[in-house]
């Protein structure tokens, strides 16, 4: 059996602006080396045999700075997937967090006949009273440019990034993946069939899958 550890990267300087950040990029801030940093000790004995990110530099960083701190195999260096790259939000990417949170909100309002108003998005979201799933889907449907990627090819290429993963590494390895919050969500959600694993992780948050046979099984977390 697999045990895959998909964790959502540490905070960004982007994140601590409110900018929105999905096929763009930041670095990690200094609370999120921190974190990567205090994840690396909280790991620091498991022995990872293969890491994997998305090819933006914050899964890479968080994943190189949790690899600092490992007793273990620490010449590992993440193999990037593209297919775990962030929701691509295009005509979004960059703006202000409010903005897309607003009219997101006003979207959801409309599809659920709401008054206007009423609802906001992102504390829906915060409650789970939204999965990310949900969200996401309304990212995409806002967008007149149409460059927003679907949750469909999302989940696609993740999921087509899981059976490579599990194609290159051994029945019996444990891997760490890096990726997004949005990424992670709608992956998770595929993956156990479970509502709730839609839901946005904090940053930082770990949740373990053990694969068997290509069937998949939420094993636990690991929160800072």
């Amino acid at each position: 059996m697999r045990y895959l550890y998909l964790l959502r990267h540490c905070t960004t300087e982007y994140n601590e602006s409110e900018i929105v950040q999905g096929a763009c990029d930041s670095p990690l801030s200094q609370k999120g080396q921190k974190q990567a940093d205090d994840i690396g000790t909280i790991f620091s004995e498991i022995a990872f045999d293969h890491v994997f990110t998305g090819n933006q530099g914050r899964h890479v960083e968080t994943a190189r700075r949790i690899l600092q701190r490992n007793h273990h195999k620490t010449n590992l260096d993440p193999i990037r997937l593209p297919g775990l790259n962030e929701q691509n939000l295009g005509a979004f990417d960059q703006g202000t967090e409010q903005k897309l949170y607003n009219a997101a909100s006003r979207l959801y309002e409309k599809n659920h006949h709401l008054e206007e108003g009423s609802a906001n998005a992102k504390d829906l979201l915060m409650h789970h009273n939204m999965t990310m799933v949900e969200l996401s889907s309304i990212f995409h449907d806002m967008d007149v440019s149409g460059e927003t990627e679907t949750v469909e090819k999302v989940r696609d290429r993740s999921l087509s990034s899981i059976a490579e993963i599990c194609r290159e590494t051994e029945e019996d390895s444990r891997t760490l993946i890096v990726s997004s919050g949005g990424t992670l969500a709608i992956l998770l959600n595929a993956l156990t069939g479970q509502e709730e694993d839609g839901c946005i992780m904090p940053h930082g948050t770990c949740v373990v899958i053990r694969e068997d046979h290509s069937n998949y099984e939420k094993m636990g977390s690991y929160e800072l």
